[in-house]
């Protein structure tokens, strides 16, 4: 297996868990830089926008979409539209599929700012200051077949001794790859994947 060893570190990260309705929209603040993992529905993205004003989120190092739900990827676009933000992680998948508006109102605020789009893969790491985030389960379009929900980005967030999986909507196909290959999932947090629904967590 993957061996992470924790290193010490210095300041607090701070994880917020924003009330957006029916959803996800998770802050992550590591001394005085931010980053977002999902935005919650188009309907709570005035609320996720409030939040991180009265944070004073002046800049977003990067922002996760862990894949096109509505719920997780509604309010993105807003969030893109009132913050500054260097890059934006979503899962490779077909665009053509999604004829909705705010996935078209996404599109256009990446290409207005003109913002890098990276599409995961597992085992790649990006940081927020001291805070380590890895990429532990990321599904092909073939392996996640038609289920969008089986495209989710789950990622392992590290800070000295603390670690927290985040997990977007996978399911048991995504749970499984996880657990037949080498990656550590070892951790202290763990946020379900699919709101805890019976087709997720399995083990």
């Amino acid at each position: 297996y993957y061996q992470s060893q924790p290193v010490p570190v210095e300041g607090i990260l701070y994880v917020h868990m924003i009330d957006c309705g029916q959803g996800d929209a998770i802050l992550f603040e590591c001394n005085g830089l931010y980053a977002l993992i999902d935005s919650g529905p188009n309907s709570g993205g005035k609320e996720v926008v409030d939040y991180l004003n009265t944070q004073h989120v002046d800049k977003l190092q990067f922002v996760v979409g862990t894949h096109p739900h509505e719920d997780h990827m509604g309010a993105m676009y807003l969030v893109l539209e009132n913050f500054d933000t260097e890059k934006v992680y979503i899962p490779e998948f077909d665009e053509s599929r999604i004829n909705t508006k705010w996935y078209k109102k996404f599109k256009n605020q990446i290409n207005e700012k003109n913002i890098e789009i990276v599409n995961p893969n597992v085992g790649e790491i990006f940081y927020l200051d001291e805070a380590k985030f890895r990429v532990v389960g990321q599904l092909s379009a073939d392996e996640a077949g038609n289920d969008y929900n089986n495209y989710s980005t789950v990622i392992k967030v590290s800070f000295g001794e603390m670690d927290i999986l985040m997990t977007g909507d996978a399911e048991t196909k995504v749970e499984k790859a996880i657990l037949n290959s080498e990656e550590n999932i070892q951790c202290e947090v763990l946020k379900l994947g699919h709101h805890g629904y019976a087709n997720s967590n399995t083990s």
